[in-house]
Formats: C-alpha cells, sequence, structure tokens
C-alpha cells in the first residue's frame, strides 16, 4: 500500500507552490520502492531459503504544517514504513522558511567556534526534559559534549523558538524514540552567527 496526507494549507504562496513538489515526490517515491520490493522478491525467488512469501508492505508520507507566525512558516515530512522487518520505522524531517523571500533556514544560523558550548547545553536540556534527569540515556551516546551532531533535519521554527529534533538512532536508541528540546532565540543568541542574528532576530 502507499499513501499521502496533505496536512498542509493553501494560506501562504511558499506552500501552495510546494504542492507540485509533494506530487512529484510522491510519484518517484513509489516507483522507487515498487523498484526495491521486485528486487527482493526476485532475490528470495532466487535464493535457496524457503520463506518465498507474499511480501506486504506499507508506506504513508505525512506533510503538515507545523508552525506560522509573521516571519516564518515551519512544516514537517513525515514517513511511516513497514517493510516486513522486527519493527516498522518513521523519519521525520522539519523545514522552516522566511515569509518574505522563501529562505529554508538551515544550521548556518549557529557560530560554529561555539558548538562544544551549544552541545553542553543541548545535551543538559534534553537530559532533563525528554529523558527526565536520566543521564545515562544521553553518556551512552555522546561521553564527551562535543561528540552531540546536529539533528540531521533542518532547523524548525515554532514561533519564537529553535527545536533541535533528533530522529530515531540519531543520538539513542530506537526504544528512546526521538529527542527535542527549544531553545528560545533569546536563549539560542549567543551561539548564533551573524547570518542567524539577521534572520531570527533582525540585528
Amino acid at each position: 500500500s502507499f499513501g499521502v496526507i496533505d496536512k498542509t494549507t493553501q494560506k501562504n504562496p511558499i506552500i501552495a507552490n510546494a504542492q507540485s513538489s509533494i506530487e512529484n515526490f510522491t510519484k518517484k517515491t513509489r516507483k522507487d520502492y515498487n523498484k526495491d520490493i521486485d528486487s527482493w522478491i526476485a532475490e528470495l525467488g532466487n535464493s535457496d531459503h524457503e520463506e518465498v512469501w507474499i511480501f506486504n508492505w506499507s508506506v504513508e508520507h505525512f506533510f503538515t504544517l507545523e508552525s506560522e507566525s509573521e516571519h516564518f512558516v515551519t512544516y514537517s515530512a513525515t514517513t511511516y514504513e513497514y517493510l516486513g522487518g522486527a519493527h516498522p520505522m518513521s523519519y521525520n524531517t522539519f523545514a522552516s522558511f522566511n515569509r518574505t523571500d522563501g529562505q529554508l533556514v538551515t544550521w548556518d544560523i549557529l557560530d560554529s567556534s561555539k558548538r562544544t558550548d551549544l552541545c553542553a547545553l543541548l545535551i543538559q536540556r534534553i537530559t532533563d526534559e525528554y529523558f527526565g534527569g536520566e543521564s545515562e540515556e544521553m553518556e551512552n551516546f555522546s561521553p564527551n559534549d562535543h561528540e552531540l551532531p546536529l539533528p540531521t533535519s533542518k532547523p524548525a521554527i515554532i514561533q519564537d523558538s529553535v527545536m533541535f529534533f533528533y530522529d530515531y538512532y540519531e543520538i539513542s536508541a530506537y526504544a528512546s524514540g526521538m529527542p527535542y528540546t527549544q531553545l528560545s532565540f533569546k536563549e539560542l543568541r549567543p551561539y548564533m552567527s551573524a547570518w542567524g542574528r539577521k534572520l531570527l532576530l533582525g540585528e
């Protein structure tokens, strides 16, 4: 099965113009999944294994408007897939755009020279807020502050804050879910680049 649920709105031209991109993405993804599945079935059929079974699979894509403010619009793309393994998987990413010119917000909003101090703050916030103070969850992954990577997902601008969202397996085990924390623009300012201060704070 294959499905796409578009939860965006047409209020903003940036989102409205994305409709064709969503449709193209849907077509390409369906084609790619079908190609992969056909290849796997062929491999099973040509093997000595007795488990040649009907391959039931499911893939769903969700596009959701997450936040709108005066200057930014943020939406998420979530993929849920089950391909017959031990458990299903979900992949999540965010994209935030400047409403004035449609510019995508990237991690270039941060000053790379302040990375170590920022990572220490992120570890503390995620440990306290997401893991309820259980530091072992973070220590198992990142014994040194500077080893915590920035999320694979782009920054998510939620009103006047930036969300740092980590997908499954990025910084913890699958069972630990998707850790995240939000820092207000004010909290994040000491770690921003000049571009970040201009974009987010108008400085």
